[in-house]
Parts: structure tokens; sequence; C-alpha cells
């Protein structure tokens, strides 16, 4: 494993394949064994690309200070993750982070990045 892998929410994982319908998932069940639940969850692969604009800026150990995405690398793209980068954020479009919040999930935090470009 290259990176921690996030886990997705059964709710989260239909919001994502209802804008990627062939994103691969694998059902993952974590046992609470004191309180004996089990609980479902998701790991996903999400598409890298690069997709980095020209003026990212960079602290010196090479993550990211300010992200600066380049929209013609992007194209229509819901939901990925950035490659180049240490972090390898995932990013979603506007219109699917209004999906989820619309679903009032918990645990989930959004932050703007801009992007440059035609």
């Amino acid at each position: 494993m290259e990176f921690p892998l996030p886990l997705l929410s059964t709710t989260l994982k239909d919001v994502f394949w209802c804008y990627v319908p062939d994103l691969p998932c694998s059902c993952v069940l974590l046992t609470d064994q004191k309180e004996r639940q089990q609980h479902t969850y998701w790991i996903f692969e999400l598409e890298c690309l690069e997709c980095l604009a020209d003026k990212t800026v960079y602290y010196p150990d090479g993550t990211w200070k300010k992200i600066l995405l380049d929209k013609e690398k992007i194209g229509k793209k819901a939901v990925f993750r950035v490659d180049g980068v240490i972090q390898k954020p995932v990013i979603i479009r506007v219109d699917v982070a209004e999906s989820i919040l619309r679903r009032n999930m918990l645990g989930i935090k959004l932050e703007c990045v801009e992007a440059v470009g035609v």
C-alpha cells in the first residue's frame, strides 16, 4: 500500500457511484467485539490524475502549501486523486460535494480547492 486508503460508508459509496459508476470498491467489515457489532465500509480505488497547475505552491518537504488544479487536465472527472504530490488528496466536483452535504453525513471535511485554466 503506497498511502492510507480512506474508507467509505455505504451512503458515501452510493453517492460516488452516481458520478463514477465503474468505481472499483471492496467491502470491508469492521467488528466491535466488545459491543458485538459489525459495520460495513468500502475501500475504493480512485484514478490518479496529474492535474496540478504550474502555480501550485510547495513546502520544502514536497507537500503542497496551496494546491492549484489545471481545469484542462481534469476534464469532466467528478471524483479523483491528485498525482504528483505526497498527500494524494481526494478531489470532488462541486455537484458531488452538494450531493454529499444533502445527505447529512458525519466525519467528512470538505475544503475548497482552486482550479485555473479555461
